[in-house]
């Protein structure tokens, strides 16, 4: 076979090349699109036609889009209308061309790509411009699902039933004072209280005082009681506390100057109790935290004779004291159940 001329070689290539570019686009435009985890749409504006090739700026940016994998929103319900990715390509008349992405209603971003190329170049980087503005909002969903898989998911409670019963155990710590016997003798010291609380009202406490005093005639005196209160407490559930009671102790008392007590000389210890009524108000300064003022009103239960010297006393009667007391409230005593056990009982 003859050799061809070098000028007719020359125009076979060419046109060899031409056939293979001119298969390639239109394999292009007629390759059917890869699947995109959203619908696509595309609007390039009514004057931005004239400068590009719209079928194949939209062909473009379908390939180039369909190529990342974008993941539905986290925020959206699993049950929700698929989204739908919105891409705008406009002129800017400044010499170059706006693409902007939009997702379920919010903008992505913006990219700005230059006019001043032929038609086929600027659709290349106007897809390529939507591609980042894809790969941008794929990132931002993956680090939005990240940190909604890191978020601790709290399982609601059940509150208990109305009619259930629910208490609360505190710790309520603070000082104590009392004039007794209308000034016979006065007492200061600590006390420790620990009431179980009651949702409606009622409550129960345990109750242990160290006090220290003096009287007149027979000098300093310690006096160590334990005792049970109960009361109802009408700001049950508010920010105030307003409760009121009655209480009764017993104490070991100790007359470290007397020469007898109750008759027995030598002796310096002996015993005696007392019943108060009392009533408590206060802020609750937050859900664990309570400060309150009790003012008791009383007498004791049994006088106590004691003797130095030739001066001699029976110590007793009026209380009048006041208490000043701070509360640590604990969890509330009632179990919650989860809320998919509570669930399962209900079906």
């Amino acid at each position: 076979m003859p050799a061809l001329a070098p000028t007719a070689a020359l125009r076979t290539r060419r046109s060899n090349r031409y056939l293979l570019g001119g298969l390639a686009l239109l394999a292009l435009l007629v390759a059917p699109a890869a699947a995109s985890a959203e619908q696509l749409t595309i609007e390039i504006a009514d004057p931005t036609r004239e400068l590009v090739n719209p079928a194949l700026v939209r062909r473009l940016i379908q390939l180039e889009v369909s190529e990342v994998e974008v993941p539905p929103d986290p925020e959206a319900a699993a049950d929700g209308p698929e989204g739908t990715l919105y891409v705008r390509v406009a002129d800017l008349e400044d010499g170059t061309l706006s693409v902007e992405m939009w997702a379920r209603g919010q903008r992505v971003g913006a990219r700005r790509v230059k006019a001043k190329r032929s038609r086929r170049l600027r659709a290349r980087h106007i897809a390529l411009a939507a591609a980042e503005l894809a790969n941008q909002l794929r990132r931002r969903r993956v680090r939005a699902r990240r940190l909604a898989q890191e978020r601790p998911v709290e399982e609601p409670k059940v509150e208990p039933a109305p009619g259930a019963l629910r208490a609360e155990f505190l710790l309520e710590a603070g000082a104590l004072g009392a004039f007794v016997g209308g000034g016979d003798f006065w007492l200061v010291g600590s006390e420790l209280r620990f009431p179980l609380r009651f949702r409606r009202g009622p409550e129960f406490a345990i109750t242990t005082s160290w006090l220290g005093g003096s009287t007149e005639s027979i000098g300093s005196m310690r006096w160590l009681e334990a005792g049970v209160a109960a009361g109802y407490d009408w700001g049950a559930g508010t920010r105030t506390r307003l409760a009121a009671g009655a209480q009764a102790s017993v104490a070991m008392v100790h007359l470290g100057a007397a020469d007898a007590v109750d008759r027995e000389p030598g002796q310096s210890d002996t015993w005696s109790a007392r019943a108060v009524v009392w009533g408590s108000f206060g802020p609750r300064l937050s859900e664990n935290l309570e400060l309150t003022v009790r003012p008791e009103l009383g007498a004791t239960l049994r006088q106590v004779s004691a003797q130095r010297g030739d001066r001699s006393a029976r110590l007793g009667g009026l209380w009048l004291g006041i208490g000043l007391n701070v509360g640590f409230s604990d969890v509330p005593l009632v179990r919650h159940e989860p809320a998919s056990d509570a669930n399962k009982r209900a079906r």
